[in-house]
């Protein structure tokens, strides 16, 4: 199989949502930043196996830095999400840019803010990928491995019980809702 970074920087190359958010990434990040979310791993599925993709996009942005000020373009506007973090709306199209000090599991967990522990923090095992998109590389052993194997797991239970807890749906019935969208096999552990 090739290099499942290489597949995925070339669908980012040839994505017009990705290359529009990266304007907005660009005006209010210094330091380093990750893809996370269902734009990784629902984008990869779809390369791998034809998974469907949703056609409007949400896309989730971990930065290293926080700017003082978050800035704009014109066609989009600025709101908060759940967490207060800031949310860049353009029609169906949508930005969440994430501090990663600001990662909610971190504070709730106690956890120190790095994209190693984000990966650890994540819900289910598919989740636990995410993009560098200075070196153009997919990182997550977890989440790759999850992908490749078609099989999904809970990755980390405090963050499943807390995330499902908010939407008053169990653990278990969220995990069948999303091996199911992306046809994998629920496992224990991967």
């Amino acid at each position: 199989m090739k290099n499942l970074s290489k597949i995925y920087s070339h669908f980012l190359k040839n994505s017009k949502e990705y290359r529009e958010i990266m304007k907005i990434v660009k005006l209010n990040n210094k330091g380093k930043s990750w893809l996370i979310g269902g734009f990784v791993y629902r984008n990869l599925a779809n390369l791998l196996y034809k998974t469907p993709v949703k056609k409007d996009s949400d896309i989730d942005v971990i930065m290293e830095n926080q700017p003082k000020k978050f800035r704009s373009m014109k066609s989009w506007k600025i709101n908060r999400n759940f967490f207060g973090n800031p949310k860049f709306v353009n029609g169906s199209n949508r930005l969440d840019l994430i501090p990663l000090a600001s990662i909610y599991h971190f504070k709730t967990q106690n956890i120190k803010p790095t994209i190693k522990n984000y990966l650890k923090v994540t819900r289910y095992s598919v989740e636990s990928i995410a993009f560098d998109i200075q070196n153009k590389k997919l990182i997550g052993p977890i989440g790759i491995k999850s992908l490749l194997e078609r099989k999904i797991a809970i990755n980390n239970l405090t963050s499943a019980k807390l995330s499902f807890h908010h939407r008053n749906v169990s653990v278990k019935k969220l995990l069948l809702e999303k091996a199911k969208s992306l046809n994998f096999e629920i496992v224990k552990k991967l």
